[in-house]
């Protein structure tokens, strides 16, 4: 009589991965130069400098084609919205980082940060453009 050994399946590793999104990249434009000349508007006033803040303001420019930030004062930057980009303003990506260089405005009240939780908050007259 021969006997044979209990047969075991050890199941495949469950693997569950760490994943971050970086959602600036997904819908990051580029940097434009000029805030009125670009058809932008601030209807809905300053948001927080962060992932959440730059959400907000995609959220509350949903009517527009396009959101975007301009001037990182610290804690806050300006939310502002528009329905055109203009070609021939734009900047390297560098500009929305607060290191253009030349800068298109010295930074004065603009004291950054100027990236922050993946996205790119602008610069004086440089709005980061999503």
């Amino acid at each position: 009589t021969t006997t044979l050994a209990p047969t075991t399946t050890t199941p495949p590793p469950t693997t569950t991965a760490a994943t971050t999104t970086d959602m600036s990249s997904t819908f990051f434009r580029g940097c434009q130069k000029g805030y009125s000349a670009g058809g932008w508007v601030r209807p809905y006033g300053n948001v927080e400098i962060s992932a959440a803040g730059a959400l907000k303001c995609k959220s509350m420019c949903g009517g527009y084609a396009f959101f975007g930030m301009e001037c990182p004062q610290g804690s806050q930057v300006h939310c502002q919205c528009s329905n055109t980009i203009q070609t021939n303003n734009g900047l390297a990506d560098t500009y929305c980082e607060g290191v253009g260089n030349p800068l298109v405005h010295s930074h004065d009240h603009c004291i950054g940060p100027y990236v922050v939780d993946g996205f790119r908050f602008g610069d004086f007259d440089v709005t980061s453009t999503y």
